[in-house]
C-alpha cells in the first residue's frame, strides 16, 4: 500500500468572479508529486493560475 504525503501548493488565481487575481493555498494529499499537481489542477480548473508553487512537503519546506 502506497503512503500519502502532503503537499502545500501556494499561488495567485485569477477569480472570474470577483475579475481580480486572489492569492490561494491547498494542501493536497498523493502518493507522489506528479499526482499532487494533477490534483490539485483537477480541484482548481475552473480557476486560473496566474502562479503557483509546491512549497512543503509532509510539513518540509521545499529548496529548489
Amino acid at each position: 500500500m502506497n503512503t500519502l504525503n502532503k503537499y502545500y501548493f501556494q499561488g495567485m488565481r485569477f477569480i472570474p468572479g470577483y475579475y481580480d487575481f486572489d492569492f490561494d493555498d491547498y494542501t493536497i494529499e498523493a502518493v507522489n508529486e506528479e499526482e499532487a499537481w494533477k490534483e490539485l489542477f483537477k480541484m482548481t480548473k475552473k480557476f486560473t493560475w496566474k502562479s503557483v508553487g509546491l512549497t512543503h512537503i509532509n510539513g518540509e519546506k521545499v529548496e529548489k
